[in-house]
């Protein structure tokens, strides 16, 4: 899985997948 996501996309992040994906 993915820690923390949305911290480098401007706290729009969502972890699909086991990736971080930004909107």
């Amino acid at each position: 899985g993915c820690r923390q996501c949305g911290g480098g996309c401007n706290k729009h992040g969502k972890c699909i997948n086991g990736k971080c994906k930004c909107y």
